[in-house]
């Protein structure tokens, strides 16, 4: 696996295979984006890099909400 396709979690710890009591890191593959196609949408998934990103879509989201019910 290449290190840029894989996620290392340094606080999580699992057995070893190899050797009885020694511990190795937890890795898991990071997921690659796909391109997905529905009648009614196409694309790719959203992947913000901010938590400003996700602030600014929810006001907006919760404004068009209220907006049904008035």
């Amino acid at each position: 696996m290449k290190s840029q396709n894989v996620i290392t979690f340094d606080n999580l710890r699992q057995a070893d295979s190899e050797i009885a009591g020694q511990t190795q890191t937890v890795k898991a593959v990071w997921p690659v984006p796909e391109h997905f196609n529905q009648p009614n949408a196409k694309g790719e998934l959203y992947r913000p890099a901010k938590l400003e990103d996700i602030t600014m879509r929810a006001q907006k989201a919760g404004a068009r909400f209220c907006e049904m019910f008035q």
